[in-house]
């Protein structure tokens, strides 16, 4: 078995996932790393917003429609920290909490959330989970009633193999994308029970939901296969019992912790 790829470290391609990133059986070539964009504080003021061409995905959604109470629970997230900005997505959970992962906020020095419709507020990390790679966010103002956002709802059961999915996110920073794809199945990843997606997923979509086609968040990406691009996801149940308990709340991860 090849070793783990190596970090670049900021201003390069984001950590792999932990110390134990293990290649997965059904592919002696397949290798996991996470989908964080990390880059230079220079390189990060010059990423444009319309950055990336048809293979990321829809940009549209329709008025009125599950996709688009979805789109408005999607944000960006932009940690200032570590000698370098990293970009994320996340998801509306409350009024004020956001979920994501926490390699998206580890060694946050500021943390800046940019909504659907442009606004930009400052956030605050709530809790994270290493082991669990989920990080719940703050923020001071009610982004429902003061920034038209929308809270998503989580779904009540994981999805089943063939379902069709909706990635919500921002790849490689850029402007917001829906990937569209099934769940090709379950598999055990850094020792977390995950879902494996047929979405194509990028540097940026880390910490970004995984819409059913009702608009229920059924899980949040973590990572990506190296080879083909599919996603990896957090299913909603481990969501719940993060959430619900006090497995998520820990203090902000260290910068290399992942």
């Amino acid at each position: 078995m090849s070793p783990p790829p190596d970090s670049n470290g900021p201003g390069g391609t984001a950590p792999p996932l932990g110390a134990a990133v293990r290649q997965l059986s059904r592919t002696a070539l397949s290798m996991v790393v996470p989908v964080l964009l990390a880059c230079s504080l220079i390189a990060c003021a010059v990423i444009r917003p319309d950055i990336g061409g048809p293979d990321y995905g829809e940009t549209s959604v329709a008025a009125d429609s599950p996709e688009r109470r979805a789109e408005q629970a999607t944000v960006r997230i932009r940690n200032l920290g570590c000698g370098a900005i990293s970009l994320g997505s996340g998801v509306v959970i409350g009024a004020r909490r956001l979920l994501t992962n926490a390699h998206v906020i580890a060694g946050a020095e500021r943390l800046e959330v940019n909504l659907w419709d442009g606004t930009t507020v400052d956030a605050r990390v709530v809790g994270a989970s290493v082991e669990g790679d989920l990080a719940i966010v703050e923020v001071e103002e009610d982004l429902v009633t003061q920034n038209d956002a929308a809270v998503a709802d989580l779904a009540p059961a994981d999805p089943t193999e063939g379902q069709p999915l909706m990635v919500f996110g921002f790849p490689e920073g850029g402007r917001f994308r829906i990937s569209r794809g099934r769940l090709m199945g379950y598999e055990d990843i850094d020792g977390q029970r995950s879902l494996v997606l047929s979405n194509r997923v990028e540097e940026g979509n880390s910490g970004g939901p995984v819409f059913d086609m009702e608009g229920r968040v059924v899980g949040i990406v973590r990572a990506k296969f190296v080879d083909s691009g599919e996603a990896i996801a957090i299913p909603v149940s481990t969501l719940r019992s993060l959430v619900s308990g006090s497995a998520a709340s820990g203090p902000v991860p260290e910068c290399g912790a992942f």
